[in-house]
C-alpha cells in the first residue's frame, strides 16, 4: 500500500505518515522507484499510534509503548517487566483521574443548567438555590483536589 492509499484509508495527511516514519514509529519498505510501501502491520501500527495520540499519550510514551508491546513476552528480567508495569499503572491512574474530573464537570453542568431552570415552588426556591450553590462549591473543591493530585500545577497546564 502506498502513502496516499494509507493516508486515505486512515483519514490523515501523508505528511503525518512521514512524520511518524522520521520519529521511528513506522518502517515502510521502499520499492525500486523509492516510493514508500506500507504493509498491513504498518497500517495496524499506525492505527494504534493514532489511538494513543487520541488518548493524549506523548510521542516518547508512544515509543515506549510500542517498544514494550513488541517485546511483550521477551522481557530480559523482572526489573524490565516492573518498569513496564509501573508505566502502565501510572497511565491508568492518570486516566482514572481524568475520568473523575470529567464526571465532576458533568455533574456541575447538570447542576448549573438543568437544576437552574427547574421551577421550584416559591416556598423552597431560596433553599433549593442555596443547596445548589453549596454543591457547586463542593464539586469545584473536589475538582481541584483531583487536578492537583494528578499534575503539578504550572502555567503550561493551568488551563488544560
Amino acid at each position: 500500500m502506498r502513502s496516499h492509499e494509507i493516508s486515505k484509508l486512515l483519514g490523515i495527511p501523508v505528511s503525518t505518515l512521514h512524520y511518524y516514519e522520521k520519529a521511528g514509529l513506522l518502517t515502510p519498505t521502499r520499492n525500486e522507484n523509492g516510493y514508500r510501501i506500507y504493509q498491513q502491520n504498518d497500517v495496524e501500527t499506525m492505527k494504534f499510534v493514532l489511538f494513543l495520540k487520541e488518548m493524549k499519550f506523548t510521542l516518547p510514551e508512544i515509543r515506549t509503548i510500542l517498544s514494550q508491546f513488541s517485546r511483550l513476552n521477551a522481557y530480559k528480567d523482572l526489573a524490565e517487566y516492573g518498569e513496564a508495569t509501573a508505566f502502565f499503572a501510572e497511565k491508568k491512574r492518570q486516566f482514572q483521574q481524568s475520568i473523575e474530573r470529567y464526571q465532576l464537570a458533568i455533574e456541575m453542568i447538570d447542576l448549573i443548567f438543568e437544576k437552574h431552570f427547574e421551577h421550584p415552588s416559591a416556598d423552597n426556591a431560596l433553599e433549593n438555590k442555596e443547596a445548589i450553590i453549596r454543591r457547586i462549591y463542593q464539586l469545584t473543591e473536589r475538582f481541584w483536589q483531583v487536578k492537583l493530585e494528578s499534575t503539578p500545577l504550572n502555567k503550561e497546564n493551568f488551563f488544560e
